[in-house]
């Protein structure tokens, strides 16, 4: 997957320049959204971060609940 490859190489800037405006999480594949997510943690934009966990939320995937409440605990940390 293109995200996690690119977080893993280092180019975490990349990934949502290159897929905030590609990628539905509404329809999407959620790891690509879990992607995103430790991205906009990583660059600090927690407005953008929480965009994407309340629309990954809202197709209450039973197997992402436990990253959901993760992410959510994160970002409300985060100032």
């Amino acid at each position: 997957m293109m995200s996690g490859d690119l977080g893993m190489h280092g180019h975490v800037v990349k990934i949502p320049e290159l897929l905030c405006n590609r990628y539905k999480p509404e329809i999407g594949n959620p790891q690509v959204a879990l992607n995103l997510l430790r991205a906009y943690f990583e660059l600090n934009r927690k407005a953008d971060g929480l965009a994407i966990l309340g629309k990954l939320a809202a197709r209450k995937l039973e197997s992402m609940q436990p990253h959901i409440e993760y992410w959510n605990a994160q970002f409300t940390k985060m100032k």
